[in-house]
């Protein structure tokens, strides 16, 4: 309010601001100001010259994340992927965490087997990677059977009574005996003078079969 001017007879006319300069903001306080630490924009104010004070600050300030925090991160061990992450601005923290990981058949682990002791085959399994698990196995397992087989033979001949192989097949022929060798012998005699057997002792053959015991696939 200025100070009125008297006229010097002991009248003097009201206070008024006719004349009176506009408040002014105070002089070196800033019009703009960065945003908080962690935060990302600019805030302005005005001179409000009707109340003679500043204005509230005005702007947006967009917090930010934290420096040298990761955006994307590779899948936990046992996993093949890349999962990543966005800042949300509203709630000034991150968003979960997206992308798929896939699980992997542990290591070493076979895809194939021979079918059990006994029986004939091969089996395999998959890996599941919704459940993480193997799958069954798959494949069809057959018995064996067990049989003598003949791997080589020979002839003999000599006289009656002198024979000199023997039957050692006596034994059976199954899984535990697998691999194993005997002879079979068969023994044809006749009499070799076509006057009769009274002057010549009779002659004999003898066929030896060596035979294995193995399984067969069914």
């Amino acid at each position: 309010v200025c100070q009125p001017t008297c006229d010097g007879k002991g009248s003097c006319p009201a206070w008024t601001t006719s004349g009176c300069s506009v408040c002014q903001a105070p002089a070196g306080e800033p019009t703009t100001q960065a945003c908080p630490t962690g935060y990302s924009g600019t805030k302005t104010r005005t001179w409000n010259t009707s109340t003679c004070s500043w204005n509230a600050w005005q702007g947006t300030c967009r917090c930010e994340p934290p420096a040298g925090q990761p955006t994307s991160q590779s899948c936990p061990s046992g996993y093949t992927g890349t999962q990543t992450r966005t800042w949300n601005y509203n709630t000034c923290s991150w968003n979960a965490w997206q992308g798929t990981c896939t699980c992997n058949p542990p290591a070493g682990e076979p895809t194939s087997q021979s079918c059990p002791s006994g029986y004939s085959g091969t089996q395999t399994r998959t890996w599941n990677y919704n459940t993480c698990k193997w799958n069954a196995w798959q494949g069809t397992c057959k018995a064996y059977k067990y049989e003598w087989k003949t791997i080589s033979w020979d002839e003999y001949q000599h006289a009656a009574g002198q024979g000199g192989q023997d039957n050692t097949c006596n034994f059976e022929c199954n899984a535990s005996t697998v691999g194993r060798t005997c002879t079979r012998v068969y023994e044809f005699c006749y009499c070799p003078a076509p006057e009769g057997c009274d002057r010549e002792p009779l002659t004999c053959e003898e066929e030896v079969y060596y035979n294995e015991c193995q399984a067969i696939a069914s």
